[in-house]
């Protein structure tokens, strides 16, 4: 079967590198399936890492745009 525009494809996210952008997904059934629970801390992870790069760049940017000591224009 090939992969076609519109399919939904069914994945788990295996590896994650937050640096570049990019995730690396497993579609194999017996991964899908996890009868043996090996990919049920990978999520525990994944959902901890994107809460905390999510923390990261609102505080960050909170922090750029309340920085009293920028002035624009100098």
């Amino acid at each position: 079967m090939s992969v076609k525009v519109g399919m939904t494809l069914h994945c788990r996210v295996t590896k994650i590198d937050i640096e570049r952008f990019q995730v690396e997904l497993t579609s194999k059934t017996s991964d899908l399936v996890d009868e043996d629970n090996k990919w049920k801390c990978v999520l525990v992870v994944v959902v901890v890492v994107v809460v905390v790069v999510t923390l990261v760049i609102v505080v960050s940017a909170t922090y750029e745009v309340s920085r009293p000591d920028v002035v624009e224009g100098d």
